[in-house]
């Protein structure tokens, strides 16, 4: 705050807390004059018009208040004043509903924010997911195509090689079970060793 504005507030603090409603409402007005769009001053003002007996006038004030704020673009400060209407008078029907509507828009605002958040998590999420699933299949079949070139490297001649073989690449296929790996690359090239070994059981087709 401005040193003054401040000196001022203190002022009109310690006016009101000894009952002088009167000078604390004229300090105002002088204060007004120099600071005329503070909005704490004009709250301080509508506070001791109503300590005096003015609430008219303080509502009206008030009300006047909100609908600059409003206008502004500063529904937090017209929403305050707006609380310090029905605050004066409770049974103010149409401060009541503005303040409602106000209140409404603003949960309502609240809650897509909420919703479009948690859809934002909830697509990172699955995205983060996906990225990570394939990057473990590409993995998995890394290590089968790894394996299936040290296979042929080695050499395979009579059954006990291709057996051996078999068992190399299905310990890969083993290793990572949720990888599509099993559906693919390592499903063709174990069929055809189990072709090659006659073994043409339903399981290998």
């Amino acid at each position: 705050l401005d040193p003054l504005l401040d000196i001022g507030l203190e002022m009109v603090e310690h006016l009101r807390a000894l009952g002088l409603n009167e000078l604390a409402r004229d300090h105002l007005v002088r204060m007004l004059k120099t600071f005329p769009d503070e909005f704490s001053l004009k709250l301080e003002h509508a506070d001791t018009l109503f300590a005096l007996g003015e609430r008219s006038d303080a509502v009206k004030r008030l009300l006047d208040l909100a609908r600059e704020m409003f206008q502004a673009g500063q529904s937090e400060d017209a929403e305050r004043a707006l609380l310090k209407v029905i605050e004066y008078d409770p049974k103010h029907r149409r401060a009541r509903e503005i303040y409602d509507k106000v209140r409404t828009g603003k949960l309502t605002k609240q809650r897509k924010r909420r919703r479009l958040l948690v859809r934002t998590v909830a697509l990172s999420f699955v995205v983060a997911t996906l990225g990570l699933y394939i990057g473990y299949d590409y993995f998995a079949r890394m290590e089968f195509s790894k394996a299936t070139r040290e296979v042929f490297a080695e050499g395979l001649g009579g059954d006990e090689d291709y057996m051996r073989a078999k068992k190399k690449l299905e310990a890969v296929v083993e290793r990572h079970p949720l990888s599509l790996l099993r559906f693919f690359e390592a499903r063709e090239t174990l069929r055809a060793i189990d072709e090659r070994l006659g073994n043409t059981s339903p399981r290998s087709r």
